[in-house]
């Protein structure tokens, strides 16, 4: 499984370049969990207190706990 995050406000990575990118991977079967960040860029995604900090951890430690991942094809 594989969790994609993006801002929507992204300038570095534009939202369209990455959703082309998830769709090619959906249509080759790829377990895909695709999350978009209102108000977030490409920095600001990342760093503490964003959303994505709890998302992440909570995606990750359900895979370790054997909890399917819910692709988002």
């Amino acid at each position: 499984p594989l969790l994609m995050a993006q801002g929507a406000s992204d300038d570095v990575v534009r939202p369209p370049i990455q959703a082309g990118y998830v769709r090619s991977l959906c249509a080759a079967s790829v377990d895909v969990t695709f999350r978009v960040y209102p108000g977030r860029g490409h920095v600001d995604l990342l760093a503490a207190g964003s959303p994505l900090e709890a998302d992440l951890i909570r995606w990750t430690k359900d895979r370790f706990d054997g909890v399917r991942s819910e692709p988002t094809c």
